[in-house]
């Protein structure tokens, strides 16, 4: 069951991205961090911060697509799928609170070209399913039970009653030679009836939300090179040149 989670996972992060730096002009930005992005400077606060969603999305779907030849391969889609999740949240939280906080964000934003605020724009539309499942199930997207006896007497464990439900579920741990070998592959199955999902009754509703982060994943990589490029163009040129040397 819970592999079919996995292989739509896989499907979605092989097509995210697609095209996001083929019209990029290709070119390396060299500078010393503290003049490119002084602290002081909300602005480049901000633009560094969604520098950092970027690599954390894009390199999750990296790892999601590599996964595909590993021994744990399904497992490990899970996993970035439930990161994923967490991430989206994160960074809706993060630019809806910046645009706010600081009107020089705000102003900095309104100042990229349309493009890149149409697709801010998508980004919000797209997650609006996700953000609607994470409302009813984000205490157990990436946050690991806890194990109190009041819970459980009240029925109100959540682990307790994913494992429930798995219960009829045939799965395998394995011991291997090494640590690096080892597998607990039950508690995939288990995972996701934790995340909510009673397959294939609501096979459905997951691979819309996988679609949701995959749509989201694209809108946000255009938007962000948007931003940093925009804000790296706005640099004095002998800011953007080899540092020197130690």
């Amino acid at each position: 069951m819970w592999r079919t989670l996995a292989r739509a996972a896989l499907i979605a992060a092989r097509v995210a991205f697609a095209g996001v730096s083929a019209e990029l002009p290709a070119r390396t930005f060299t500078f010393r961090i503290g003049d490119a992005f002084p602290a002081a400077d909300p602005v480049a606060r901000f633009v560094a911060v969604l520098a950092m969603i970027y690599n954390d999305w894009r390199r999750t779907m990296d790892a999601m697509v590599a996964s595909v030849d590993q021994p744990d391969g399904m497992g490990v889609r899970l996993l970035h799928f439930r990161q994923l999740v967490s991430y989206s949240h994160e960074a809706t939280d993060f630019l809806t609170g910046s645009r706010k906080r600081y009107e020089e964000i705000d102003r900095f934003i309104a100042s990229l070209n349309q493009e890149a605020l149409d697709h801010l724009d998508k980004m919000f539309s797209a997650l609006i399913p996700v953000e609607d499942w994470i409302r009813r199930q984000r205490h157990s997207t990436f946050h690991y039970p806890s194990m109190v006896p009041a819970k459980y007497e009240a029925d109100k464990d959540l682990f307790a009653k994913a494992l429930a439900a798995a219960a009829d579920e045939t799965s395998s741990a394995t011991l291997g030679d090494t640590y690096g070998k080892v597998r607990f592959e039950f508690v995939d199955a288990v995972v996701v009836h934790l995340l909510g999902f009673k397959l294939p009754k609501q096979e459905a509703e997951f691979r819309t939300l996988v679609q949701a982060l995959s749509d989201a994943r694209y809108a946000l990589g255009v938007f962000v090179v948007a931003a940093v490029s925009t804000y790296l163009a706005s640099l004095p040129s002998d800011i953007l040149a080899d540092p020197p040397e130690n």
